[in-house]
């Protein structure tokens, strides 16, 4: 969870959304329930005609730049303590982080 911790680049602009505790993605005062309801949307505001996205492939981790399929896939790898243990750590450092809906929006720029 977190403020402008995920990203998509398309058409050379570069959106920023948070993620909620929730797993929601929040992204100019909108909830998304996936990675792949936000990139749809997002990508059908400057191609209205795009049929389907794959959000865990399209959907960027800020951090580290990885595709969230990739972390996705390392997550349901991990041994079952190992989870509830960064799960735990993840809340704690959550805790410094508001309450109420992340800020999020669209920034311009190159890919």
């Amino acid at each position: 969870a977190g403020t402008n911790v995920l990203f998509i680049i398309y058409l050379n602009q570069t959106h920023m959304a948070s993620l909620g505790e929730d797993g929601s993605i929040w992204w100019n005062d909108k909830s998304f329930a996936s990675p792949s309801a936000w990139s749809i949307f997002v990508k059908r505001l400057a191609n209205p005609s795009k049929k389907a996205d794959d959000g865990w492939k399209s959907v960027r981790y800020a951090p580290t730049g990885e595709p969230l399929e990739l972390l996705k896939d390392r997550v349901s790898l991990m041994p079952k303590h190992l989870k509830q243990q960064q799960h735990t750590s993840a809340t704690s450092a959550a805790t410094s982080a508001p309450a109420t809906q992340p800020a999020a929006g669209s920034t311009s720029g190159a890919a």
